[in-house]
């Protein structure tokens, strides 16, 4: 009895090992990928914040250029993205640099359309 239970135990270690996904950790190029378009994103979202609190026309400008770049660039990287949440492509980086880009195009928008 107690060998088939020790069987049954290994068995079912060895399966639940092969089938489970491998744990990935560290920076992989996905994730470093999807970055790049977070830290463009969130400049931009800095630059515009301080244009809105200066009233600050060319800072506003830069904002949005920034803002359109990190979008699109995490809007790409969402578009090639293979794998799921936790699988290392760096998918939650660029939904996250997506809406930084996004925050940053509206509020160097609200910027030049105040100053006019």
């Amino acid at each position: 009895m107690k060998g088939k239970l020790l069987g049954f135990i290994v068995t079912f270690a060895f399966v639940s090992a092969s089938c489970s996904q491998p744990a990935v950790s560290g920076m992989t190029e996905g994730r470093v990928r999807s970055l790049v378009g977070a830290a463009v994103g969130l400049i931009g979202l800095v630059v515009a914040v301080i244009a809105l609190i200066r009233t600050w026309r060319t800072g506003a400008i830069i904002a949005l250029v920034l803002g359109v770049i990190g979008s699109l660039l995490s809007a790409v990287h969402i578009y090639l993205s293979t794998g799921g949440f936790g699988t290392g492509g760096g998918l939650a980086g660029a939904i996250v640099g997506l809406v930084l880009g996004v925050v940053a195009i509206l509020l160097g928008g609200i910027v030049i359309v105040r100053q006019r």
